[in-house]
């Protein structure tokens, strides 16, 4: 009697698939779960890796009574930008600076009611730094050349753009599990562009998945690009 080879490759793949969701069940629960064991402590740990502070000194208007300052907003989707802008804002009404850069980004996103039509990504940006209060001609779009890296795309071309603007202060807002990669990249573009670097962080909330991957480009631009 020949055996079946069809019945013996189906039970084969029914164990392998099997023992695959054995294995990969607890690492799942791991990175989903904030209450998993040890979920909590490693988040904390890679925040620590991946959170970058430094505000603009207190007493900054005294320690550089020239500068110009700017704030730029780096580029993200709709929701991480919200939460920028906020905190964006709020320095802007501070007088941290007059001035608010945004990545200009082509495309559109939702659709306005009062124009029948759905805003550019431009104009969305700009109508809701607007609705939080800041003034539409304080607020400029900035085009640079994009590569597959934005952030190492933005820091080669905005502090460029600020000094050709005679601004010698670029306060940098991104989110705050984002803020160690920015300025690693921000600095490393900007030695030779006498510019004061700020940095602070939105604090959207972070994934475990999302801040294992950021830790993993903060790796590659450390290490491979910068």
């Amino acid at each position: 009697m020949k055996p079946n080879f069809s019945n013996q490759i189906k039970k084969a793949s029914f164990y392998i698939a099997f023992a695959f969701l054995i294995a990969i069940l607890p690492l799942s629960l791991f990175l989903n779960i904030e209450g998993f064991p040890g979920h909590k402590g490693l988040k904390a740990l890679l925040m620590n890796r991946l959170v970058k502070a430094a505000p603009l000194p207190d007493n900054f208007h005294d320690l550089y009574p020239q500068s110009e300052s700017v704030i730029y907003v780096l580029g993200g989707n709709e929701n991480a930008l919200r939460y920028r802008f906020k905190t964006a804002v709020s320095l802007y009404h501070q007088g941290a600076a007059k001035k608010i850069f945004i990545l200009s980004k082509p495309g559109i996103t939702g659709y306005d009611r009062s124009l029948k039509r759905n805003l550019t990504n431009n104009e969305w940006a700009i109508k809701e730094l607007f609705n939080l209060g800041v003034k539409k001609e304080d607020i400029e779009p900035v085009s640079i050349k994009e590569g597959f890296f934005g952030t190492l795309s933005e820091a080669k071309d905005i502090p460029k753009i600020a000094s050709q603007s005679s601004y010698s202060s670029l306060v940098l807002v991104s989110s705050s599990y984002h803020t160690m990669r920015v300025w690693v990249s921000f600095s490393k573009f900007s030695e030779d562009k006498e510019i004061n670097l700020f940095v602070y962080g939105a604090e959207n909330r972070a994934t475990l998945i999302s801040l294992l991957f950021e830790y993993g480009k903060l790796i590659i631009y450390k290490e491979l690009l910068l």
